[in-house]
């Protein structure tokens, strides 16, 4: 019996999701997983969530020790000064020794976004050069194929002097 190319990806795909699973998932040394990272200035705390991290992990910005301040087998709260400038850094969470005890990403820093409110409206400007013509308020430009029934009731409100 002959597999297609789909199936036999599929296959393998299948079997590298299965070993990966058990390198995550399963026994004492299970992989740890970075979900997402939050920086909260105002609290100065990095904020990252994941699976695995353990009991006592160990957070890196770039080559720098980073002060845990919690941290779970879910969630690591790191110290993370609000004058830290605005850049991209490695920031790298280990427990243990050896590969699938680290995890590494980079992690952008940036300004907060200023949320603007909406001004009062502006006065209205003035006509364009080559303003519609006196009387005529509205042009269909459309085949009547297209539009036929719009077409239609606009041409009897224009016979008719308007609605």
């Amino acid at each position: 019996m002959r597999q297609s190319t789909k199936q036999i990806v599929a296959t393998v795909t299948f079997f590298i999701v299965l070993a990966m699973s058990r390198i995550v998932f399963a026994g004492p040394d299970k992989q740890l997983v970075v979900l997402s990272a939050s920086v909260n200035r105002d609290t100065e705390t990095l904020v990252l969530n994941g699976l695995n991290f353990g009991s006592a992990p160990t957070v890196y910005c770039e080559t720098m020790p980073m002060t845990v301040l919690s941290a779970t087998d879910s969630q690591i709260v790191v110290y993370f000064p609000a004058s830290t400038p605005d850049a991209s850094y490695l920031i790298t969470v280990t427990k243990g020794s050896g590969i699938p005890n680290t995890g590494a990403f980079y992690l952008t820093v940036s300004p907060p976004a200023v949320a603007a409110r909406a001004g009062a409206q502006g006065p209205m400007g003035p006509a364009g050069l080559n303003g519609a013509p006196p009387g005529l308020e509205m042009v269909v430009a459309a085949p009547p194929a297209i539009f036929g029934p719009l077409h239609d009731a606009l041409a009897e409100l224009d016979a008719a002097g308007g609605p």
